[in-house]
């Protein structure tokens, strides 16, 4: 694949790269989400409670995901991401399929620990690619539409899940296939987990930026941290706002579902079937309504818009996150969680952008990675496991998951909201000093 010369990439042929890599988010995604739809299946034939059921979700995937962030960063930091990206996609989908393969809690465990390993390595180094190919007052609308395929992952897992599973698992029974016989929940790992092993050759097509790429050298790591120091006030607030809001995304994705079922008695493809709709067309117009507001105001100089826009967003989504999951009709909680996908949840697409505003290049894949690294070990190893421990253990009683999340998603929008109101200042000061930095060194280079 020939290297670009030029700064940044032709339109078209940036878009292609989104587009890829959009996939291939939407891919991880749905590898990561897909579980949520086979709760009961799985607590059945395992044996296991909510809380368990919370670790496989989220302390499972977290640890890997938080440890290998960094490394990963560093790693596209130095060498060529296409690389980096192809290798993480094929190790996530290849444990997706093994863990059609285990029968127990420690090995379904460990398996997505394997999952959370291949999927660290994407983001740390896509996000920075796709900085590389726009300029600052273009980037906000491909960043999120990238972080949109989150959504279509989590749309795709529910649609094509609800579907499986009501056809496939039953607790007790099992489906004979070469000669073994699996549980449903673990032929629909089996299926969800092809994909990315056949499309894994395509991160080979990926365009590098030549003077965007630096060449394998020793590269200072110890910048990172008195960069980090420096805006110590911002990187408080903005990791701590995005962390309580990752935990809400997941808790959102991965116990909705549930909540559904058990409030409302509907069957798993009805579940599948809303959600999904719920998931996909709203969230894909909010990203690209949202990106394209941040890219008009950062190009009239409002160095704090993705940060102030979300702001505004997460006020207007309180009401509806108390309410989605405290009604018992059918048509509030929808509308309610309507409301939470356009305002709060495409929060992922302004913390990519803002970072790309304010991280000096050179360090854009290892800073991504930390922020990855903490706001996901919030959000997959505190958000899943809270919900189950809380209903289990706080409540004892499955039937007030709906108290849980509606408690959950009141005090976590308060807490980004006041979180994001003390980073817009530190923000603005970052960009100001991020953009004359680059003029210093363009003015060096001539």
């Amino acid at each position: 694949m020939a290297l670009v010369d030029s700064q940044y990439l032709p339109r078209g042929r940036a878009w292609q790269g989104v587009a890829t890599l959009s996939a291939f988010y939407a891919i991880a995604t749905l590898d990561r989400v897909i579980l949520s739809m086979m709760i009961g299946p799985i607590k059945a034939d395992l044996g296991i409670n909510d809380f368990q059921v919370g670790l496989l979700i989220g302390l499972s995937f977290a640890l890997t995901y938080v440890v290998f962030g960094v490394p990963f960063g560093l790693l596209a930091d130095r060498y060529p991401r296409k690389w980096i990206i192809m290798v993480g996609l094929m190790i996530w989908s290849l444990a997706t399929i093994g863990c059609g393969f285990v029968a127990g809690f420690a090995a379904l465990f460990l398996m997505r620990m394997l999952v959370g390993l291949g999927e660290a390595a994407l983001s740390p180094a896509a996000i920075p690619l796709i900085a590389d190919w726009y300029p600052p007052e273009k980037r906000s609308l491909p960043l999120s539409l990238y972080q949109a395929a989150t959504h279509v992952g989590s749309a795709l897992s529910l649609l094509s899940g609800g579907l499986l599973i009501d056809r496939l698992s039953h607790a007790g029974e099992r489906i004979h296939f070469w000669g073994e016989a699996f549980y449903g929940w673990q032929m629909v790992f089996v299926v969800v987990g092809i994909p990315g092993c056949l499309l894994g050759l395509l991160a080979l097509g990926l365009p590098e930026v030549r003077k965007c790429a630096p060449a394998p050298r020793p590269v200072a790591t110890a910048r990172i941290w008195p960069f980090v120091a420096r805006h110590k006030r911002l990187f408080f607030f903005f990791l701590l706002a995005f962390a309580a809001n990752v935990t809400l995304n997941y808790a959102f994705a991965y116990w909705s579902a549930e909540h559904l079922y058990r409030k409302l008695g509907w069957s798993k493809s009805e579940i599948g079937l809303a959600l999904g709709l719920l998931l996909l067309a709203p969230s894909l117009i909010s990203h690209a309504i949202t990106g394209s507001l941040v890219d008009r105001m950062t190009a009239r100089r409002i160095d704090d818009a993705p940060l102030r826009l979300f702001f505004w967003m997460a006020l207007i989504s309180l009401p509806f996150g108390i309410l989605a999951y405290a009604t018992a009709s059918p048509t509030l909680a929808i509308g309610s969680l309507l409301a939470l996908k356009l305002f709060l949840i495409p929060s992922l697409g302004f913390a990519a952008t803002s970072l790309q505003l304010f991280t000096p290049r050179e360090l854009r894949g290892r800073i991504t990675g930390l922020f990855l690294s903490v706001v996901n070990f919030a959000g997959l190893a505190i958000g899943p496991a809270l919900v189950g421990f809380l209903t289990h253990y706080v409540w004892k009683d499955d039937a007030a998951l709906g108290v849980v999340l509606s408690t959950m998603m009141g005090t976590g929008i308060a807490i980004i909201s006041i979180c994001l109101h003390f980073s817009l200042k530190p923000m603005r000061e970052a960009v100001a000093e991020a953009r004359k930095e680059a003029s210093t060194t363009a003015a060096g280079a001539l």
